[in-house]
C-alpha cells in the first residue's frame, strides 16, 4: 500500500510536469527578431492545459479541430507522461523489494546499537580518565555498559556478525557519538544504572529501556533514518517489535546462540505474493477504478481519500487474482489496514463497497475461488 500511494504520488507530479511544459512551451521568445504575440500565446497555454486535462479527467479525445501548435503540445505532454509514468512503475516494483529487505537490515543494525553504544561510551571513559582536572561526570564508570550481559551476548552472536558481514550493515560517522552524547549519557536512569550492581536480569532490563524509550522514541534517531527513508515512520513499530521480542528471548544461560527472529514464515512465497499483487494492481487500475466508481453512489472518486481508493484496488485485486483467499479474509485485512492507514470513517466505508464490489464479481464468476473450505467461505 505504501508503495501505490508513493507511485500515485509520483503519477501527480508527473501530471503536473505536463502543465509546466505548456508554460514552457507557450511563453515569448524575447529573442526573438519580431515581438511576440503576447495575448495569443496566453491563450493558447491556457487551451492547451484545458484540453490536457480534460483528456485525463475524462479520458476524452483531443480535438483534431484545436489549433495544431496545442495539439501537439498535449498529445507530447501526454506521451511524456505516460513515458514516465511506465518507467516510475518498473522503479518502485523494485523499491518495494529494497524496502521489504531493507526492514531485516535495519533489524540487525538495531541488534548492534547497544554494542556500538558501549563502546562509544568505553572510548569516552578513558578519554576522561586521561584529563587533567575530573569532573564528577567525567567519573562515570561508562566502561560498565560494555560489561553489561546483555550488550555481551549481542557482541558476540554469530547469526548477527554474519548478517552484519554479508549485507555491510553498519551505522554512519558520527551516528553512534551523537546518540551515545545526546541520549544516552544525559539520562537519569543510565547515570543509575551505572552506579549499582547488576544481573542478567537487570542488565537486560536496561538494554530494554535503553532501546524502547529512549533510542526508538528518539527524534535524533528518527532524523536519521528520516533523511533518506520515506517509509521510517510506518517501518519503525514492526523494526521495534522485532528487536524488543528478539532481546526479551534471549536467556542467560545460552545468550550467546540466541536465534534470529524472521520477517515472515516463508518469506520467498510471501515476495512472490506481493509483487504479483502489486503488477495486478497496476495493471489493472483502470478497471479496478472503474468497479469502484459504479458501486459508490453520489460519490465523485476524486473526492476520495487516496489511501481508501488505494485500499479498495488492492483488496479487489486480491479477491480477484488470488483463488485460494477467501473474500471474507480479504475484506477483513483490508479493514485493518483501512483502520491503521486511512480516516476515521474508511472501515465502514470500505467495508460497505468492498461487500457489494465481491458479491457482483462472485455472481459474474470473475471471482473464482479454489480450495477446501472456500466455497461456504467467501
Amino acid at each position: 500500500m505504501q508503495t501505490l500511494y508513493a507511485l500515485s504520488q509520483s503519477e501527480v507530479s508527473n501530471f503536473e510536469l505536463g502543465k509546466d511544459y505548456m508554460d514552457e512551451k507557450f511563453a515569448p521568445d524575447l529573442n526573438a527578431p519580431e515581438r511576440p504575440d503576447y495575448e495569443k500565446l496566453h491563450k493558447q497555454k491556457e487551451h492547451a492545459k484545458k484540453v490536457y486535462e480534460r483528456s485525463f479527467l475524462h479520458q476524452s479525445v483531443i480535438d483534431t479541430e484545436s489549433d495544431p501548435e496545442v495539439k501537439v503540445a498535449v498529445l507530447n505532454a501526454r506521451n511524456e507522461f505516460k513515458k514516465q509514468v511506465a518507467k516510475d512503475r518498473k522503479y518502485f516494483r523494485v523499491l518495494l523489494g529494497e524496502n521489504v529487505n531493507s526492514i531485516y537490515e535495519r533489524y540487525i543494525k538495531f541488534l548492534m546499537l547497544p554494542y556500538k553504544i558501549a563502546e562509544e561510551a568505553e572510548f569516552n571513559f578513558n578519554k576522561n580518565k586521561n584529563k587533567f582536572i575530573i569532573t564528577p561526570e567525567d567519573a562515570l564508570n561508562e566502561i560498565k555498559l560494555k560489561q553489561n550481559k546483555l550488550v555481551e551476548a549481542l557482541s558476540l552472536n554469530k547469526h548477527i556478525e554474519a548478517a552484519r558481514i554479508k549485507k555491510n550493515i553498519s551505522w554512519r560517522e558520527g551516528e553512534i557519538a551523537s546518540i551515545y552524547r545526546d541520549i544516552v549519557r544525559p539520562d537519569k536512569e543510565y547515570r543509575e544504572y551505572l552506579m549499582k550492581p547488576s544481573d542478567f536480569e537487570t542488565d537486560k532490563a536496561f538494554i530494554l529501556y535503553l532501546l524502547k524509550t529512549l533510542i526508538f522514541k528518539s527524534n535524533i534517531v528518527d532524523g536519521f533514518f528520516e533523511e533518506g527513508d520515506i517509509y521510517w515512520t510506518e517501518d519503525k513499530s514492526i523494526i521495534k517489535s522485532l528487536v524488543v521480542k528478539t532481546l526479551k528471548e534471549i536467556e542467560e544461560d545460552k545468550r550467546e546462540d540466541f536465534d534470529l527472529l524472521e520477517i515472515s514464515g516463508n518469506w520467498e512465497e510471501d515476495q512472490e505474493f506481493y509483487r504479483e499483487l502489486y503488477d495486478k494492481t497496476v495493471a489493472d487500475e483502470e478497471e479496478l477504478e472503474k468497479l469502484v466508481e459504479d458501486k459508490i453512489k453520489n460519490w465523485d472518486i476524486e473526492r476520495l481519500a487516496a489511501t481508501d481508493k488505494i485500499i479498495l484496488k488492492l483488496a479487489i485485486g486480491e479477491m480477484i487474482h488470488f483463488p485460494s483467499i477467501p473474500v471474507k479474509v480479504t475484506i477483513n485485512e483490508y479493514i485493518e489496514i483501512s483502520k491503521e492507514y486511512s480516516t476515521p470513517k474508511s472501515k465502514q466505508f470500505v467495508n460497505g463497497v468492498l461487500d457489494k464490489v465481491s458479491e457482483e464479481l462472485v455472481k459474474s464468476g470473475v471471482i473464482k475461488k479454489s480450495g477446501r473450505g472456500l466455497i461456504d467461505n467467501k
